[in-house]
C-alpha cells in the first residue's frame, strides 16, 4: 500500500488496487458498502456531491448519511472520499487536505503527464 501511495503522490498512479476487506474493517451495512463502491467510481480529478452518491447507492435524500460514512471510511486513498463534496461545492471537513488532493489530481489530468505532489 505504501508503494501505491508514493506512486499516487508522484502522479504515476490514479487508482489503488489493494484488496479491501470491508468485513474486517467493520463495515457490515449494505448501504455503506454500496456508498464506498460508488465513491470508488468517481473519476480521478473529478467530484460528486454527497446527495449524488446517496442517489446512486439507492437511497435518495441520504446526503448526511453519506457524509458521515465518508468520515468513517476505512481506507481513504483506496476509497477516495476527498472527491465527495457538498451540493454547494464546499469540501466539508478537512477542506485544506481535500483541496490539496483534488488540485494534485487536476494538475495531473491537465498536464497529461505525471506531476508530483508539491513538497511542503
Amino acid at each position: 500500500m505504501a508503494e501505491q501511495i508514493d506512486e499516487y503522490l508522484a502522479g504515476t498512479r490514479r487508482d489503488f488496487d489493494v484488496p479491501l476487506d470491508l468485513d474486517a474493517a467493520g463495515v457490515h451495512d449494505e448501504f455503506a458498502r454500496e456508498v464506498y463502491r460508488e465513491i470508488q467510481h468517481i473519476p480521478y480529478g473529478e467530484t460528486a456531491a454527497y446527495g449524488e452518491i446517496g442517489l446512486d447507492a439507492g437511497r435518495p435524500r441520504s446526503a448526511r448519511l453519506v457524509g458521515r460514512l465518508c468520515g468513517q471510511v476505512p481506507a481513504s486513498f483506496v476509497i477516495p472520499v476527498h472527491r465527495v463534496i457538498r451540493a454547494d461545492g464546499g469540501l466539508g471537513s478537512c477542506p485544506e487536505y481535500r483541496l490539496q488532493l483534488l488540485e494534485h489530481e487536476r494538475r495531473n489530468v491537465q498536464a497529461g503527464r505525471p506531476v508530483a505532489f508539491p513538497r511542503m
